[in-house]
């Protein structure tokens, strides 16, 4: 059976969005000394920093947990409102799109001159 984007579209901007472009940037706020700590040498570009502090999660202070927490929660946030008005459009010009990874995000960036105006103000831009 065939899901449909939208559907699986909340679940792939949470994966994607969460802590993705502040992350990049040289660290500051609660996860700085972290990320000095945990993820020396990593290069700060397409959530790279995001990837380290998850996966050294356990050995993070507990401000920098709780600033992710409530991270994860804007991002589930947006990825709920996005889904819910770009729906049709997802499953419009998405449809053949393999879910996972952020490509119906970039489906719909790609796309964003045909899309409902509702739908291309949620959309995240476009990195270039």
């Amino acid at each position: 059976m065939s899901r449909s984007p939208a559907l699986i579209l909340v679940p792939c901007l949470i994966a994607v969005v969460p802590l993705s472009s502040a992350a990049d940037e040289k660290p500051r706020g609660p996860c700085r000394a972290d990320v000095e700590k945990l993820c020396q040498g990593v290069e700060r570009e397409r959530g790279a920093i995001a990837r380290c502090l998850k996966q050294n999660e356990s050995a993070l202070s507990t401000e920098c947990k709780d600033a992710m927490a409530k991270s994860m929660e804007k991002a589930r946030e947006k990825a709920k409102a996005l889904a819910k008005v770009c729906k049709e459009d997802a499953e419009q010009y998405c449809k053949d799109v393999n879910p996972g990874r952020g490509r119906i995000v970039r489906c719909l960036q790609q796309n964003a001159d045909k899309l409902s105006e509702a739908c291309r103000a949620e959309l995240p831009k476009r990195k270039e």
